[in-house]
């Protein structure tokens, strides 16, 4: 992996893709008090408005509404070309220097791995807080960590693990519901605060 690079990290960021997501994300920085940038993905209707309206309540500390246009539809092809150059495809949104101390997601949307491949290269130390996207997140055969065939062999051929068991916490509403495959055998599982 990369370097630390001459750059102060930021704490903490959100990814999401979906409105449940953001709810969720939003029950996170309330309930545990955290300041937290949010990537607000735009793979829903009008996210570039609800991160505008998010951006005035100050609920985080910054609000990035990401065009996902590009992202969509994608060849193998394409995709991998992508993961190569994970640099250069989040430059849009992700600016140079940018880093965090921890990020909190809760899927593996193509954008969101990028990201992440992008700041785990910038921060090597890295946390990853997965937090519930729900009835996946209790069910062994379908976390969202759980590979499929073609992201096994896309890792494996990029030698990047998209999953770091030494820096992982997974979250949900009720943990001791949560029914996690082999390999999160040895990962924590946290309450994970509700909206009142």
């Amino acid at each position: 992996m990369g370097k630390l690079l001459n750059s102060i990290c930021n704490s903490i960021c959100i990814a999401c893709t979906t409105p449940y997501q953001l709810m969720g994300a939003i029950s996170l920085v309330q309930g545990l008090k955290l300041e937290a940038d949010l990537y607000l993905f735009g793979m829903f209707p009008d996210y570039d408005v609800i991160a505008g309206r998010l951006g005035k309540y100050g609920i985080f500390r910054r609000v990035v509404p990401v065009d996902c246009s590009r992202f969509r539809f994608l060849s193998l092809t394409k995709a991998l070309w992508q993961m190569m150059n994970s640099r250069k495809t989040v430059s849009f949104f992700l600016a140079q220097g940018e880093c965090y101390d921890e990020m909190y997601t809760s899927s593996r949307a193509h954008v969101k791995l990028l990201m992440r491949k992008e700041l785990e290269h910038r921060n090597p130390r890295m946390k990853f807080v997965i937090f519930e996207d729900g009835l996946g997140t209790y069910s062994a055969k379908s976390h969202v960590l759980v590979s499929s065939r073609l992201r096994r062999i896309v890792e494996k051929v990029f030698r990047w693990d998209s999953f770091a068991p030494d820096r992982t916490t997974l979250m949900a509403t009720h943990p001791e519901l949560v029914e996690r495959p082999k390999k999160l055998e040895g990962v924590p599982v946290r309450k994970m605060p509700t909206l009142n």
